[in-house]
């Protein structure tokens, strides 16, 4: 949690004009000018974890004024609700143990000014660099680096671009998954519906188009209804299949309720159109 309260420990007033990575030794360019050359947001923390420097691309990225790092009491180090919560973490660590001596780049991190501070402003997404800045003297000391360089960037709508096309990869394979799983359903029962048709003698041959709902049925279901089709009554249907007159009617009543069908009348249209002789 960020705080605006002033900090008084005098480490924290460190005037970084002076102060210049190895690189720049010999450059009149200090590093504050070099920050504010920038347009990523440039942060300069020192080795007690006390923000010392922002730049204007740190004010635009966060809608921040600088005293609410600067010359504050916030010790990032020491945040453990908010930064050590965060993947940066783990970086942002190493790099202040010096236990990293080299730019790292940081895992995307996100943040919601008014769930974690209160504020109003639009959620965001960063990802950039951690760079410990030695000095010849630093490299060689165990403490760690003088100071620590937070460069990062806004990729909020990269972020939340990649979201959506992660949603929609997982959109269409649970489609293809669904559109499989349904062909596969027709395709058994199709072949229910063709073993049906091959185990009836020639004269109650029925069409081999599947007919709606028809997996629901069972087999015996099936050539009952198909006989009903070609016009035999319950008696005859009842020598045919060597049942009781009392076990077809049983079987018709299921067979209705299976199909969404109210009445015998209904289960014998349906009989005729989908189980009757081919022409």
């Amino acid at each position: 949690m960020i705080t605006e309260e002033p900090n008084l420990d005098p480490h924290t007033t460190v005037d970084l004009m002076d102060v210049k990575s190895p690189e720049l030794v010999n450059c009149p360019i200090s590093l504050s000018e070099w920050s504010n050359r920038q347009e990523a947001s440039v942060e300069i923390w020192d080795s007690h974890g006390y923000c010392v420097f922002v730049n204007e691309g740190w004010r635009k990225l966060w809608q921040m004024p600088d005293h609410v790092l600067v010359g504050s009491r916030y010790k990032i180090t020491a945040d453990v609700e908010g930064i050590q919560s965060k993947p940066v973490w783990q970086v942002l660590r190493l790099a202040f143990s010096g236990a990293d001596s080299i730019a790292t780049e940081t895992p995307p991190s996100f943040y919601d000014p008014h769930d974690e501070d209160g504020r109003d402003g639009r959620p965001r997404w960063s990802e950039g660099f951690i760079v410990p800045l030695w000095t010849g003297a630093d490299e060689v000391d165990s403490e760690g680096p003088a100071y620590t360089a937070i460069l990062l960037n806004d990729v909020t709508e990269f972020a939340f671009a990649r979201q959506r096309l992660r949603a929609s990869a997982a959109q269409i394979q649970n489609a293809f998954s669904n559109n499989l799983k349904d062909a596969r359903k027709k395709l058994a029962a199709q072949k229910k519906r063709q073993r049906m048709t091959a185990s009836l003698p020639p004269e109650m041959a029925v069409r081999c188009a599947p007919a709606p709902d028809a997996a629901k049925i069972s087999t015996e279901q099936a050539r009952l209804l198909a006989l009903l089709a070609k016009g035999y009554t319950i008696k005859e249907a009842s020598s045919v299949l060597v049942k009781s007159e009392k076990t077809l009617y049983v079987q018709l009543n299921q067979a209705a309720v299976k199909l969404g069908l109210h009445s015998i009348a209904q289960l014998t249209i349906y009989a005729c159109r989908w189980f009757g002789p081919i022409p």
